[in-house]
């Protein structure tokens, strides 16, 4: 059960964190209201479609993902991980790891 639970933690820990991350670029483009790129407006553009993402749930899951990244991931480095995945390439470990707890607070029961 625990293998079962941590193969659907990583796998939609990616999902989630490529549509946050693309969020997040695209909020930057748009109108960066912090000069570090995040920030509110960033931060409910992104938990907005991160919980859209998820059908309607895990918006605390989303809000810690962005919380994690906002933490502990400057801001060019959040747009090199966008880049990496929509190059198809394997979510960084490092950021994997900044997002897997997270995603214990929208698992499913």
């Amino acid at each position: 059960m625990e293998r079962v639970r941590r193969r659907w933690a990583v796998g939609t820990a990616a999902a989630v964190l490529a549509i946050c991350v693309v969020s997040l670029a695209l909020s930057w483009l748009a109108a960066p209201a912090d000069p570090t790129g995040y920030g509110a407006r960033a931060e409910k553009i992104i938990v907005d479609a991160c919980t859209r993402a998820r059908g309607g749930e895990g918006g605390d899951g989303c809000r810690c993902a962005y919380q994690a990244l906002e933490r502990s991931l400057p801001w060019d480095r959040a747009v090199e991980v966008d880049r990496q995945l929509g190059r198809g390439e394997r979510l960084d470990p490092e950021v994997e790891s900044l997002v897997a707890p997270c995603w214990d607070l929208a698992s499913p029961s």
